[in-house]
């Protein structure tokens, strides 16, 4: 498919066990992204399942620290557990929409760590 989530250091927010949990989204990933349509929704569910897990810790550990942009992070994260929910309600008809899916699925990942969750891990540092 030529969609694959390798991680690297420069997914890193600071916190290991936040970066772990990442990790886990990672391997997720891959395990759609590898998966045929007719196991891929297995995998779906899966992350939607871990993602709530994660993304309530995630909050935990950022209402913790006063993070002032602690709200506009937690809609972002209800705004995607919704679009997960809506595509664990629905069935792919072929295998284009599921790459669609997994393309979504893709950059939904690395763009959150990368952009969304480094502000966070940004705070952090600052506060050191």
């Amino acid at each position: 498919m030529g969609i694959r989530f390798e991680w690297g250091d420069e997914y890193s927010v600071g916190n290991s066990a936040i970066n772990e949990q990442h990790k886990v989204l990672f391997e997720l990933g891959n395990a759609i992204v590898e998966a045929n349509l007719d196991e891929g929704m297995y995998f779906v569910d899966k992350l939607y399942e871990y993602a709530r897990i994660h993304f309530e810790f995630e909050e935990k550990h950022m209402n913790s620290i006063n993070y002032p942009d602690y709200y506009k992070h937690v809609e972002i994260h209800n705004n995607l557990i919704a679009q997960l929910h809506d595509i664990c309600q629905t069935s792919f008809i072929n295998d284009d929409e599921f790459f669609v899916f997994k393309k979504f699925l893709y950059n939904w990942i690395i763009e959150h760590i990368m952009y969304e969750d480094k502000k966070y891990a940004d705070y952090t540092k600052a506060l050191s």
